[in-house]
Formats: structure tokens, sequence, C-alpha cells
């Protein structure tokens, strides 16, 4: 019983340990995305409330929309719109 138990124990922490070096490698290099701290739609060029925006991830950050429109537009054509929200930060 002890000869059979034994490897047993063994390849269950082999496994724990194989498992454990997996999920920690999966999460590497994985960053939040930032908010873009836009306050222009850059789909309808009106004023959005930060914390009430809603928002959509492109490229690791955040940019803020005005309405569920511009969600799906922005969507559409992500680089278009995120470079409009670039420049319209830049102007400030």
């Amino acid at each position: 019983m002890k000869r059979i138990l034994m490897p047993a124990v063994i390849a269950m922490l082999l496994v724990a340990v194989m498992c454990g070096c997996v999920h920690a490698q999966a999460g590497e290099g994985k960053k939040e995305p930032v908010n873009a701290g836009n306050i222009v739609c850059p789909v309808m060029g009106t004023k959005v409330v930060p914390g009430k925006a809603l928002t959509v991830e492109h490229n690791g950050k955040l940019y803020n929309l005005c309405c569920p429109i511009c969600v799906a537009e922005f969507k559409r054509d992500p680089e278009k719109y995120s470079d409009i929200a670039e420049k319209q930060m830049k102007k400030k």
C-alpha cells in the first residue's frame, strides 16, 4: 500500500505545482487598461461625465463615450475614434 500511496502523493504534488506555474505565466504581462481621460465623446463631440460615461477599451486605454450608439460606432473603427480622442485631448 505504501508503495502505491507515495508515488500517488508525489504525482499530485507535481500536478499542483505545474498548474500553479501555468496559472502564474498566464497572468504575466497582462496590464489593466488605463482611462484615456477624454471628456469629449470622440464620436458625437459631446461632453461626457467621467465616472458616468460608457467606456470602450482600445490598445490598453479606456475611452469615454456618451451613449451606447457611440460605443457601437467606436467599435466599428476604433483607430479612427481613438485618434480623434487623442487629438481632442492634446488641444486642451
